[in-house]
Parts: structure tokens; C-alpha cells; sequence
């Protein structure tokens, strides 16, 4: 039995595509939270030994990644828009590789490509590993979705 999660094909029992969805739907909800500048709900999303790394290479841990995204008060901190897309799921027991295309605009528009490793802990999908980056204008005519499946 295969179906189709985020433009990917899973295989497999239907335990293992609920575990796909269920992943595919925390990434959304944590996009909204990012958007929303809600730290706090987003810390609760991330495992205690969270490992996150940036556009520069930057190492970051659960703190310093939840206070990234956290509600500082300022409109300018705060992202206009922040979408996901182009998610491809790859479930293996309780532990899920996410990856796909990420658009955020703030005061700049940035694009970027991200895997996530998430795992179900105490019952709650958490975010054990994030990592972006940047998707440069080359002049390529391929798209990021088309980048993506290559």
C-alpha cells in the first residue's frame, strides 16, 4: 500500500502513514507558532537535546532556537510570512526525517531547504534536529520543488 504524504510516496502498513501525517502535521504547527512568535509553545516542541543549525553553520540549542522565534515585543522581530512546503516524510518506527522547502519574510525573503528529525517522546511529536539552508539564485530554471526531488 502506498500514499502520497506532502508530494511523497510512503510505503508501508498503515501505522507507519499515520506516523507520516502526524509528522507532516507538527512541522505545520510549528511553523504557525513560529509565525505567531509563540517561544514558549515552540520550546515545548523541542526535545531536550535539540540540536539546530542556521544559515551561517551556527550551532544552536532548544533555548537559543525556541528564543529565536520567541514574542519580543517588537513588530520588526516578527515574520509576515512563514510557509512550508514541498515536504517529503520518511518514517522509520517513531522517528521521522522530514525535509522540504521553507519560505520566511520578515524584513528580508528568504528561502531555504530544511531537514528536521522528529520524535514521538512521552506520547508528543518533538523536534529533535532542525537544519537550513539558504536555496541561491543560480540562474538555474529549475524550481525549489523540482530542486527538491532530484
Amino acid at each position: 500500500m502506498a500514499r502520497m504524504v506532502g508530494g511523497s510516496r510512503i510505503r508501508g502498513d498503515r501505522m507507519t502513514m499515520d506516523i507520516a501525517h502526524k509528522a507532516k502535521d507538527a512541522v505545520e504547527r510549528m511553523a504557525r507558532l513560529i509565525l505567531a512568535a509563540d517561544g514558549a509553545a515552540l520550546a515545548a516542541m523541542l526535545t531536550p537535546d535539540f540540536v539546530g543549525v542556521g544559515y551561517a553553520g551556527q550551532r544552536v540549542d532548544a533555548g537559543v532556537y525556541a528564543g529565536l522565534h520567541a514574542d519580543s515585543g517588537s513588530a520588526e522581530g516578527r515574520f509576515v510570512r512563514f510557509d512550508v512546503s514541498d515536504l517529503k516524510v520518511r518514517a522509520a518506527g517513531t522517528a521521522v526525517l522530514v525535509y522540504g522547502v521553507q519560505r520566511v519574510v520578515a524584513r528580508v525573503d528568504l528561502t531555504s531547504r530544511f531537514v528536521q528529525l522528529w520524535r514521538i517522546e512521552g506520547g508528543d511529536w518533538q523536534l529533535a534536529y532542525h537544519q537550513e539552508t539558504p536555496i541561491l539564485t543560480t540562474g538555474s530554471d529549475s524550481s525549489p520543488a523540482e530542486d527538491a526531488n532530484r
